[in-house]
């Protein structure tokens, strides 16, 4: 799972382009907007991200009382406020929720002082089922926003940009000593839903196995060690995106050798041996431009031709820094704003 956290930050502050009462705060790579006069530049506040759950209490200190995403209006959700797109909320210090707290530094984590938890979504029918032990498949970590982290990637050096597609995460892994794993996100690590139990036949997972299991499972006994494919399944009666499709399919994004992450081209040559789709390609061995991939993260998808829900840049030869694998995504803000979507898991 990505993240979750509160950290404290510092703020820097600007005018918002079209209303005289409203500013914009900037918080690493995130822009809030906030009522003129609140922040200065150079403040330290608590940031709580989207899909925060936030406590009664904490809301009304906030003014934010009935205003907030969700059944029970506690959900922080992306919004736009006069053209602005604005991405969680800011915490001051005094805060009598953080009375006990004594010289916060930037970057602790204080969600649990605030009481803030993060929001999971529902998990329809069709993604549950018996499960079975599989400890022997490592965990994914979501991939992260470049605006958490920004600054990771140089300007000019090559990446592979890809599609990001709004489905849910599906893992089929095969070891020649323990045999399948096929899990969602939250399962992977620890369990694998069950082939041999009849209750997962209309599970989405076991139907991808179903289609691609035999060929994973004689590639992994070819090079001799377990391979982890992962990808999205998307199409009807997974997420509000269906990109015009009329059944549903995998579409791969990462493949793992072992611990062994593979690079783009190895992805899109193993998915093509196999024979799974690959999400979108929207460029390879591009010179990397932030403003560039902005505009790439908001431009129609390329399966179907909709909403795209935005893109995965890595670059072309795999490296790691302070944060692990280097790789993020960009997210459209049209994506995050849109009405009647779904998140499911």
């Amino acid at each position: 799972m990505s993240v979750h956290a509160c950290p404290v930050v510092a703020v820097s502050v600007e005018p918002h382009p079209d209303a005289d009462r409203l500013e914009i705060a900037r918080v690493g790579g995130f822009e809030l907007v906030v009522a003129k006069g609140q922040w200065s530049s150079g403040d330290r506040a608590v940031y709580i991200p989207e899909q925060s759950i936030v406590p009664e209490g904490l809301i009304a200190e906030l003014g934010l009382t009935g205003r907030l995403a969700g059944s029970k209006a506690n959900r922080v959700k992306a919004i736009r406020l006069r053209g602005v797109l604005s991405q969680g909320l800011l915490v001051p210090l005094d805060s009598p929720h953080l009375a006990d707290v004594s010289e916060p530094a930037l970057g602790d984590d204080l969600a649990e002082e605030l009481g803030i938890s993060k929001w999971h979504p529902p998990t329809p029918a069709y993604t549950n089922g018996p499960v079975v032990e599989a400890t022997f498949v490592r965990g994914f970590s979501d991939i992260e926003s470049w605006q958490s982290q920004p600054g990771r990637f140089a300007d000019g050096e090559p990446v592979h940009i890809t599609e990001k597609l709004h489905g849910t995460f599906c893992a089929l892994g095969f070891d020649p000593e323990h045999g399948p794993c096929v899990s969602s996100k939250g399962l992977l690590g620890k369990h694998s839903f069950d082939l041999a139990d009849r209750a997962n036949e209309g599970n989405v997972y076991v139907e991808a196995w179903n289609r691609h299991g035999d060929a994973i499972g004689a590639y992994a006994r070819t090079v001799g060690r377990q391979v982890t494919v992962m990808g999205e399944v998307v199409g009807p009666k997974i997420q509000d995106l269906t990109y015009g499709l009329a059944e549903r399919e995998l579409r791969v994004f990462d493949v793992r050798h072992g611990d062994e992450w593979a690079d783009a081209a190895g992805v899109e040559r193993l998915a093509e041996e196999l024979g799974i789709p690959h999400v979108p390609v929207v460029q390879r061995s591009a010179a990397f431009d932030h403003e560039s991939v902005l505009g790439l993260a908001s431009d129609p998808s390329l399966l179907g031709g909709g909403l795209r829900e935005g893109v995965v840049v890595r670059p072309c030869e795999p490296r790691r820094d302070l944060h692990g694998r280097l790789v993020a995504k960009y997210v459209n803000p049209a994506y995050l704003t849109r009405k009647g979507g779904t998140e499911y898991n």
